[in-house]
């Protein structure tokens, strides 16, 4: 098996909830705004990231600020 194997589950935005992707990579964890692609490693950060994103239709710098490379 791959050390650099990437899951990815795609989820469903069920009702009001935010549901960010979550990817899994060498046991670490990073969850993706479905809205702009931008990864966090804080699922909360990401939902307010998908939030800001689907409302304002732009990205928020205080939000983006938290972004990592993935």
């Amino acid at each position: 098996m791959s050390k650099n194997l990437t899951v990815c589950i795609n989820s469903k935005n069920y009702g009001n909830a935010l549901m960010v992707r979550t990817h899994t990579k060498n046991k670490d964890k990073a969850y993706e705004c479905e809205e702009c692609n931008m990864y966090y490693k804080d699922k909360t950060i990401a939902q307010n990231c998908e939030k800001w994103c689907k409302e304002h239709k732009s990205c928020n710098s205080n939000i983006s600020r938290y972004e990592i490379k993935w």
